[in-house]
């Protein structure tokens, strides 16, 4: 079956011109439709062209969830350029690091945050770019091998690798959501979710629109104004939500702080939660709420959606997509989806292959190469139990990788960053369990001098973005290393935590 290219935005346009695209919210306080979203878009697209961005430059853009992204989205795609979203939280340091290696030809800002990308310290400053106002669509047609997208991982292995998607990987993700999931024109979604990580931008933006469905986009998540979306009984209805399990636990806090005892989502065709483990405890609460279970799915930057939950079974592999498994102990594959024997129960590292697996790590072809079988399988790093027919998702095989609140950090980047602090001399970073987050970061310190704690969290909140700022810190004269002089974190974690 040939995929629609999602890139070819004038397509999707004309298809639904008049099918409304961004509904009214507390925030975005216009209506759009598909026509006008695009419009908007070619008016950015002919600016970028003024300024001479060529097929393949990258147009990096920090801009306001609603018509302006989805106009730098389209306008990036309209002239065969490749779109790098930036991150709306970013502190100016990853902001800095991300701009360096991306190297865009071209910036654009929405107003709420041209100080940050306009810093005195940004090389790319005298890079951005203004609508035209001219208007005149751009013919471009992109091939499915031709770059598209650059989506920064969250940096779980050290620093963030910029994964390129082509207009073929996207098109096969979309495919794979709009299959699993049953995406039509008449479905009606509510985006909250950050714009730079797959789960907002390809599940809840990217295949929404090629099937000319609408969206209720929030600018920032308030769960007052999310919570009113979901029981709002004033046409249109959403009927589609797909959130973080931290965002489930304040919808649930807010409805009780307004005295709702139980909530009817009987309008709702699909809840579904993703980006980290939902805690049962979160789930059996909801369920309590609204009588739904919270529908689950597995994915990654670097491939979109690979295992979905149907709407009536366990987490399956996508249309489209294949799974195997590889036992830690042998190495050898012993698990590969639509071949394995059901009644086997195997458990190991899982690898995926799709045609929505990304291109390359920008700039980073040894790094590429390492993450790929010789055979062209992508090492998730996840472990995974299959049990037959379903699979069930175990965690990171390594200790560096913290998931909390939809997020997935890197220990490591925490420590990069905090053992430049003139006082700290050593430092190790752990997960442990948080009923709210999923996990928190623990951070046990080594310090020249005794440091205090709320001084630390101000100089970490200049470097870190919210998320990554430890929530505990314990100083310890010594932390224990073996004979390599490594930290073995997962004693010292035991140690301090030995219940967790």
């Amino acid at each position: 079956m040939k995929l629609l290219k999602i890139t070819d935005v004038q397509k999707i346009s004309k298809k639904f011109s008049k099918n409304i695209l961004l509904h009214k919210t507390r925030t975005n306080l216009t209506s759009y439709d598909y026509e006008s979203v695009f419009e908007k878009s070619q008016y950015l697209a002919c600016g970028l062209q003024d300024d001479g961005v060529k097929s393949g430059d990258r147009f990096a853009f920090m801009a306001t969830p609603g018509i302006e992204y989805l106009a730098c989205l389209w306008a990036a795609w309209s002239v065969n350029a490749i779109a790098v979203p930036l991150s709306l939280k970013s502190p100016i340091p990853e902001l800095q690091y991300v701009l360096g290696d991306a190297r865009p030809t071209a910036l654009f800002a929405s107003d709420p945050f041209k100080s940050a990308l306009n810093s005195a310290n940004n090389p790319f400053s005298n890079k951005f770019v203004e609508p035209s106002s001219h208007f005149a669509p751009a013919a471009l047609q992109k091939e499915y091998s031709d770059p598209a997208l650059m989506i920064y991982t969250s940096g779980t292995t050290g620093r963030p690798k910029g994964a390129l998607h082509t207009c073929g990987s996207l098109s096969a993700q979309t495919a794979t959501l709009v299959s699993d999931w049953k995406y039509t024109e008449n479905d009606c979604f509510i985006h909250c979710l950050p714009l730079h990580h797959v789960h907002g931008l390809v599940n809840c933006l990217i295949a929404p629109t090629s099937v000319g469905a609408s969206l209720k986009m929030h600018e920032t998540f308030n769960p007052a104004a999310v919570l009113h979306d979901l029981v709002d009984e004033k046409e249109p209805r959403a009927n589609v939500l797909m959130a973080v399990p931290t965002v489930y636990v304040k919808l649930m806090d807010e409805a009780e702080k307004q005295g709702m005892k139980k909530i009817d989502l009987g309008h709702m065709r699909m809840v579904v939660s993703g980006s980290a483990a939902m805690p049962k405890p979160v789930n059996n609460r909801w369920k309590n709420l609204t009588g739904r279970d919270l529908l689950e799915r597995y994915g990654m930057t670097e491939f979109g959606m690979a295992l979905s939950q149907p709407l009536d079974t366990e987490l399956r592999v996508g249309v489209g997509v294949q799974a195997r498994v590889r036992s830690d102990e042998s190495g050898e594959i012993v698990c590969v989806s639509g071949e394995t024997d059901s009644q086997l129960e195997v458990q190991g590292q899982l690898e995926i292959k799709s045609a929505g697996l990304f291109r390359e790590y920008w700039n980073l072809p040894d790094k590429t190469y390492e993450e790929f079988t010789a055979d062209g399988w992508f090492k998730t790093g996840d472990q995974v139990r299959f049990d037959g027919e379903n699979y069930h998702i175990l965690g990171r095989a390594s200790v560096d990788i913290i998931k909390s609140g939809g997020y997935k950090i890197s220990a490591l980047e925490i420590e990069r960053v905090m053992l430049e602090h003139a006082d700290i001399k050593e430092i190790a970073c752990f997960a442990i369990p948080d009923e709210i987050f999923g996990e928190k970061i623990a951070a046990v310190i080594v310090s020249r001098n005794e440091i205090n704690e709320e001084n630390l969290k101000k100089w970490c909140k200049e470097r870190l973005a919210a998320y990554k700022i430890p929530r505990l810190f314990i100083q310890v004269e010594e932390i224990e290393k073996n004979a390599m002089g490594k930290i073995n974190k997962k004693s010292l974690k035991n140690k301090f935590f030995p219940e967790e």
